[in-house]
């Protein structure tokens, strides 16, 4: 995610910056540390494995209580094959807008390749410091399309993903990328959805952006009362992920729901994938709570 502002910002043991988060984001973040060993293990006869993380972050969170755990993109560059553990990403991508967490993310990363404990070499990490948007395509450019790649979108709001971005992911024709991506719907598309219609005008615009049509409002106007909201937020769920699917995934499924204390929605996390194999991984993380062995593997991804 891109914080709004410094005060989205905590210093952590280390002296950096590091991002402010409720416990929530442990559950988020859960999902690296269940998926990725087995996906990595699955695509083992690559020759390139890439992970791409859009809106990473500065690679450390403090939560509510001043505990402190690696971000996404910190994670992943420590992944390696649940039984293979010479496998692991060759590449990585890291993009952040803001500068803060650009310029500590390059530090903890830097920090980590020097004590032995990155997997990737710091030589095959690069750092971008400007629109996600705007660099998706020269990304997806420099991945072989025969490579396996694991991109993650860590988007706030609506307006930091366009339609556009995302089919980008898939424009050039690569035959392994699963998309772990953000739905906000509790943090962001309930406020962007006023009960009253006249309210509605400042959004549509990014909303159509957004889910790359404007067949969400068809679904709004079928709201008449606050008791209809559930059934709403269900639909434009089902909407993108129809927009994922016709953006070239053969799959989309919600892997996590994640809920602030009380209950209250915050946002889903989708994956995009055309495999079976990462399809079952992500049904698996879902029910998971219990054998933390992992399902048996036998297709590449």
């Amino acid at each position: 995610m891109t914080p709004k502002s410094r005060d989205e910002y905590a210093t952590a043991t280390d002296g950096m910056p590091a991002r402010r988060s409720g416990a929530w984001a442990r559950d988020k973040l859960s999902f690296f540390d269940e998926f990725l060993p087995p996906a990595l293990q699955a695509t083992k006869d690559k020759v390139h494995r890439h992970y791409v993380d859009l809106f990473a972050g500065p690679g450390r969170n403090i939560d509510d209580e001043g505990a402190e755990f690696d971000g996404g993109a910190v994670r992943a560059l420590k992944a390696r094959a649940q039984s293979s553990p010479d496998v692991r990403f060759t590449h990585a991508h890291l993009v952040n807008l803001d500068r803060i967490a650009h310029d500590a993310l390059r530090q903890r990363v830097d920090a980590r390749c020097e004590d032995g404990s990155c997997a990737i070499p710091a030589s095959a990490v690069q750092f971008d410091n400007d629109d996600a948007n705007l660099l998706v395509g020269a990304i997806m450019r420099r991945i072989h399309k025969r490579a396996y790649a694991f991109i993650f979108a860590d988007i706030e709001a609506p307006n930091q993903l366009p339609y556009d971005t995302v089919r980008a992911l898939k424009f050039h024709g690569h035959e392994s990328v699963d998309f772990c991506v953000l739905f906000p719907q509790g943090m962001a598309l309930q406020r962007m959805l006023p009960m009253r219609r006249d309210k509605l005008a400042p959004t549509i615009e990014a909303l159509n952006r957004y889910f790359g049509t404007d067949a969400w409002l068809e679904l709004y106007d079928q709201r008449k009362t606050d008791a209809q909201s559930p059934e709403l937020y269900r639909g434009i769920q089902k909407l993108y992920e129809d927009q994922l699917r016709k953006a070239g995934w053969m799959y989309a499924k919600e892997i996590r729901n994640v809920k602030r204390r009380g209950d209250a929605a915050l946002y889903k996390i989708l994956l995009a994938t055309d495999k079976d194999v990462a399809l079952r991984l992500a049904s698996w993380s879902v029910e998971k709570e219990r054998d933390r062995k992992g399902p048996e593997l036998e297709l590449g991804l």
